[in-house]
């Protein structure tokens, strides 16, 4: 993360404490399109992280990427709401211990804002076909939906992932994320 390259970083950190992120995105979110930017322009094959929050910055920066003669490909990984926020709790948890000005707290609202919107925005991305490949993992890493082979909607596929009924795995993982953040 770039933020804590945030020119104010430590003053935001101490005045708003795990608020901070709210204050830094922009920052950071600028610090990697100028890296994409720059390494396209450079040839390098290009791994980007993000939440999905919204279909603009996917969408720019896949047109990018395209008009530079890459190949771009989509791949999500979908877990339950419930436990991908218990995720976000034992990352900043464990964060926090290690370096208290480098952890960084996602708000409930945030997470569920995104969450509540994944489906329809990949359903977005998916009419726009802007990507060759769209592909979509579970937590253990397995590939549960690859549009070069699947013929359904990848946005029904997350639908179901995301929403629908716990596997025991599911269950058990959230049980063992509950107890480690106890």
């Amino acid at each position: 993360s770039f933020r804590s390259q945030h020119p104010h970083y430590l003053g935001l950190q101490q005045e708003y404490g795990k608020d901070s992120v709210e204050y830094t995105k922009d920052f950071a979110g600028k610090m990697v399109e100028s890296l994409v930017t720059k390494l396209s322009s450079l040839g390098y094959n290009l791994l980007i992280e993000g939440t999905l929050r919204t279909v603009d910055v996917p969408k720019k920066t896949a047109q990018l990427l395209k008009n530079k003669g890459y190949e771009v490909q989509l791949a999500l990984i979908a877990t339950k709401p419930k436990l991908s926020y218990l995720g976000t709790l034992i990352r900043y948890e464990e964060l926090y211990a290690i370096n208290p000005n480098q952890a960084r707290a996602t708000p409930k609202e945030h997470h569920d804002f995104i969450v509540n919107h994944l489906v329809d925005n990949t359903r977005q991305l998916e009419e726009l076909a802007i990507f060759e490949r769209i592909q979509i993992y579970q937590r253990d890493r397995s590939c549960v939906y690859d549009s070069g082979e699947d013929k359904t909607s990848a946005a029904d596929v997350l639908q179901e992932l995301l929403f629908g009924e716990w596997s025991q795995v599911e269950k058990e993982m959230l049980r063992l994320g509950k107890e480690k953040l106890k």
